[in-house]
């Protein structure tokens, strides 16, 4: 996997995580305030309705209350059903098209009766929250509403749908970025890694444009230097070995056979001219002569001048 696509694939996997993360904190927190909002609503709203009619209930106006529990209910789309029961549990007035069903009587008439109850039922409507709400302290009987949990499951589709898209959204936004940054990273590292290829195959007059002062471009010039003193280097290698080469030529020259006059002592080059000895030698090599007399030489030469050996 190239460096672009490691860039798209980490921003990606990055957005997709903090999705999830942002999934699991509404699960958590978003989606049981909802229920909580819902039960609070409930709460207020029942204690509403059974303080604003407790004179219907006081008077057993239940035909009344009856046709007013029916216009709420009809005004809340929320509202499932209402219904009140007195101490015993015998329905005074409700939304139901017959009678209060059993299981419904019975609840709400456990622990304090002057707090209101909260329970969560499951029905083939779906979740309902019901509320039971104590009429004077329980012994007035109980006003009971059912909220529908439709409302708050379908706050919780519309998130979802919505975060998705958001996710998606981000997916899409961060994969063109990351494209587009990974295009400005990876072009001025693929030229740097082409230049770096053909250095090595031996082209030293290659060099990487340097445009930018960031880490690439720190980069770029430091193999631009290197490349520069290797150069250097070999251009210096190159020099020494043509010295050497030449010195070794003129050794090699010095000690081959040379063809010198038995008579004169010249020597004979390559070109057929004959030399002196000390011009060869000299021509022929880095030394040079200095001229002087052997004892023989002086002796034979001038006699008249030397001595001999044994005086002084």
């Amino acid at each position: 996997m190239n460096l672009r696509a490691k860039l798209v694939s980490g921003m990606v996997a990055a957005v997709i995580s903090m999705g999830l993360i942002s999934l699991v904190i509404m699960q958590l927190i978003v989606y049981p305030r909802l229920f909580l909002k819902l039960q609070k609503r409930g709460v207020a709203l029942a204690k509403n309705i059974a303080g604003n009619n407790i004179h219907l209930i006081l008077t057993e106006n239940f035909f009344d209350l009856q046709l007013l529990l029916h216009d709420i209910k009809t005004g809340d789309e929320g509202i499932e059903y209402i219904f009140i029961v007195d101490a015993r549990g015998m329905p005074l007035a409700h939304t139901f098209e017959k009678t209060v069903p059993e299981d419904l009587r019975k609840i709400g008439k456990e622990g304090p009766a002057a707090r209101h109850d909260i329970r969560r039922l499951v029905t083939e409507k779906g979740g309902i929250t019901d509320i039971a709400v104590p009429l004077f302290e329980g012994r007035g009987g109980y006003l009971h509403l059912g909220l529908s949990e439709e409302s708050v499951r379908r706050d919780i589709r519309e998130i979802n749908t919505t975060f998705l898209w958001v996710i998606l959204v981000s997916i899409s936004l961060s994969g063109g970025l990351a494209l587009f940054f990974g295009r400005k990273v990876t072009k001025p590292l693929l030229e740097l890694s082409a230049v770096a290829k053909e250095v090595g195959a031996g082209n030293l007059e290659r060099r990487f444009d340097v445009t930018s002062g960031d880490e690439i471009g720190a980069l770029g010039s430091t193999l631009n230097r290197m490349v520069e003193m290797r150069r250097k280097a070999e251009e210096d290698q190159k020099g020494l070995i043509i010295k050497l080469q030449e010195a070794l030529e003129n050794v090699r020259t010095l000690q081959g056979i040379l063809p010198i006059c038995s008579s004169c002592k010249k020597i004979r080059d390559d070109k057929g001219y004959w030399n002196n000895v000390e011009e060869y030698v000299r021509d022929h090599s880095d030394a040079e002569f200095s001229h002087g007399i052997c004892p023989d030489c002086a002796k034979s030469l001038y006699p008249e001048y030397y001595k001999g050996e044994n005086h002084e």
